[in-house]
């Protein structure tokens, strides 16, 4: 595709009248050269960025991008060998930098999967190189050793990290690589959206006939589709192997970026993507296996890994100082008691290395190193409360912030754990993380509140699903005791109790601030009032309820003997959606549910002239409800606001709704009594 310098030239309109040969040609020049944004051809070649590549200053579909990805292609394809099917990727990306802030494309970082018991994927043909435009002439710059390094992820993962050399704003980056891997049932989804726009990707994958595939496409943008036959070998048991092959071609022009936006956990999910399952292999008359997988093959893999499966078993840190069996418990000692009471012992001794994971290092390091990751510590904690009668399992998923699970059941797939504990006398059961210290017992941090999960029993070894979405409740009860005396003053006193997961957050954002006065100070300016003598209940506890008190003041408006009192002093009605449009779905956190009583001391000599109506606001469903409440009594005015929404997930037709909902509440708690002077 190509964008026309002709088209500038019907927009700009014939030269006026008088202009010179001499300053048309230079306007001419000048609109060429301010229009070499446009001038883009798909370019495939590596090593050759072209002119208008490397001369680009701004891409006309985003001008604010401050990257753009020229050229992307994917190549998946199936290899024969001697040692049976291996399934190889090769990667090649041309990427253009805009701007200061796009220099981290240059940052590359390849996952590649190796088991460390022993299936390896092979990461070869790794190359780059770096384009600049210096004085008129091209500067290359080759991918060195000493730019790339490799960590482990975890038990199953290594990545390799490249720093591309002389990366500046105007550079042309570009890379290619291949892996191979033995693995063939499992092919990665190809994203064919970034969250940089996208010039031209394609992704072509080679079929065997013999092979039966799935393919589901998801996403907004569209992907043009064409497929033609191939010829297949291979060598099988010292035999050569012929057959043909389908290869499937899909592409895609001028794709946005997927921008950053609140309420998503996880933007990959919203990106255009394909993804391909394999179902089964047939070679007519000889062979025919299926790979309809379902996730108990997956999870029997996962107990099977030393790094997981042999850890459920007893594995209390060998030097861990602590006495408990069943029997010993103080009597009427709940659940919640019992899992609390050894939390808290293990994060006497041991702390949390702020890394979540599925698999455990060696439990035994945590005596020498006095701290792990979360799968260390739970695993720790899961022998701990076994041994002492508590039966406590894992529960395995993939984490909201790592992407929904795919079609093709794998323990790849799986990224997260926390843990399940039963009380056999009513089998009511509660989870938890060791790694968490601002949840209580019961309440797990919101990346874990997947729709499905997997509650496993390795004695058993069988398992069970469970939706987490609803079983942690988030809540806000306030009490407002406020006075307004006869020159507008409002002063008076705040409680408000933070319950469940909402308490969990209200320890985050105070732990956030620098100190006390720095969170005082930012409560005070959202909630536009004066705060003293204010203090906390149960913040450095796990305690399911946190508790504020703190005094509020605040001058409200006064004149011609009328005062206007804002009641909800110390509470922030914002509405989070202020976009009138919204390209993705809306994913909030958790339920919750807030209630306000607010009881307002009239002065003496004033009387109520006017109070805002009651409001009963709902969501269609009753998915999302809110009321406000007015009532006098006497020389008192009481108002009660009562919220509450029982869906996480809005879809992108709900989000006019949502938002008009969101809007009316924040104009509910704007609204204002008006007290008027006696006569």
């Amino acid at each position: 595709m190509k964008y026309k310098l002709s088209a500038l030239f019907e927009r700009t309109g014939k030269p006026k009248e008088g202009l010179s040969s001499a300053r048309w040609a230079a306007l001419a020049l000048w609109l060429i050269a301010g229009s070499a944004c446009f001038a883009l051809d798909v370019n495939k070649k590596m090593g050759k960025p072209t002119q208008e590549e490397l001369s680009m200053t701004v891409y006309a579909p985003d001008p604010e991008a401050e990257a753009v990805v020229l050229y992307s292609g994917t190549k998946v394809s199936y290899r024969l060998r001697a040692d049976g099917f291996w399934i190889q990727t090769h990667i090649r990306k041309r990427i253009k930098i805009l701007r200061e802030g796009g220099k981290s494309e240059g940052n590359i970082e390849i996952v590649v999967y190796n088991n460390e018991d022993g299936v390896r994927d092979v990461l070869s043909g790794l190359s780059g190189y770096t384009y600049n435009l210096e004085n008129g002439k091209v500067v290359k710059s080759k991918l060195s050793a000493d730019l790339k390094n490799e960590q482990r992820l975890d038990q199953d993962y290594v990545v390799k990290k490249i720093s591309m050399p002389n990366v500046v704003t105007g550079s042309v980056v570009e890379y290619e690589y291949e892996i191979s891997s033995p693995d063939y049932l499992t092919i990665d989804p190809w994203y064919a959206q970034e969250d940089i726009p996208v010039f031209f990707t394609e992704y072509d994958i080679t079929v065997p006939e013999w092979f039966t595939m799935r393919t589901n496409q998801t996403g907004r943008e569209h992907l043009d589709y064409n497929q033609e036959p191939e010829n297949f070998s291979g060598i099988a048991n010292g035999q050569v192997l012929t057959g043909s092959a389908t290869k499937e071609h899909f592409e895609g022009h001028e794709l946005p970026r997927i921008r950053e936006t609140g309420h998503i956990m996880c933007m990959r999910d919203y990106m255009t993507k394909v993804t391909k399952e394999l179902t089964n292999i047939t070679i007519v008359g000889s062979y025919y296996k299926s790979f309809n997988q379902d996730w108990s093959h997956a999870l029997g893999d996962l107990m099977k890994s030393d790094y997981f499966g042999r850890l459920c078993k007893n594995n209390t840190p060998p030097d861990f100082k602590w006495k408990k069996n069943g029997s010993s418990w103080p009597e009427g000692f709940t659940l919640k008691q019992k899992v609390d009471s050894l939390r808290n012992l293990l994060w006497s001794q041991y702390s949390w290395d702020e890394s979540y994971n599925l698999y455990a290092r060696n439990i035994r390091h945590l005596d020498k190193e006095k701290a792990g990751n979360s799968a260390t510590l739970n695993f720790a904690l899961m022998s701990m409360l076994n041994e002492a009668g508590v039966d406590t399992r894992p529960v395995v998923m993939s984490r909201r912030s790592m992407g929904r699970l795919p079609l093709m059941p794998s323990r790849k797939h799986l990224n997260g754990m926390v843990l399940c504990a039963t009380d056999p006398a009513d089998s009511s059961c509660v989870y938890f993380d060791a790694a968490s210290k601002d949840y209580a017992v019961g309440v797990i941090p919101t990346d874990f509140l997947v729709r499905k999960a997997f509650v496993l029993n390795p004695a058993e070894k069988t398992f069970r699903i469970v939706n987490l979405e609803d079983v942690c409740k988030s809540s806000l009860i306030c009490s407002l005791d406020l006075s307004v005396d006869t020159d507008g003053m409002l002063t008076g006193k705040v409680a408000v109790n933070h319950r469940g997961l909402e308490a969990a957050r209200f320890r985050s954002t105070y732990r956030q601030a620098l100190d006390r006065e720095e969170y005082v100070a930012k409560l005070a300016s959202a909630c536009n009032v004066e705060i003293g003598d204010y203090e906390t209940e149960n913040l450095d506890n796990t305690r399911d309820r946190v508790t504020e008190r703190y005094s509020v003041s605040r001058q409200e408006d006064a004149a011609d003997g009328r005062i206007y009192v804002s009641p909800f002093a110390g509470y922030d009605f914002t509405s989070p959606f202020p976009d009138e449009t919204r390209d993705l779905p809306v994913e909030m956190t958790s339920d919750a549910s807030v209630k306000i009583d607010v009881t307002l001391h009239l002065p003496d000599g004033y009387e109520v002239e006017e109070m805002p109506g009651n409001r009963n606001l709902r969501f269609p469903d009753d998915l999302i409800t809110a009321r406000f409440l007015y009532r006098q009594e006497g020389s008192k005015v009481k108002v009660t606001y009562s919220f509450t929404r029982k869906e996480m997930f809005f879809d992108i037709n709900q989000y006019e709704l949502l938002r008009n909902c969101y809007s009316m509440i924040e104009q509910g708690g704007s609204e204002r009594i008006v007290l008027k002077k006696l006569p």
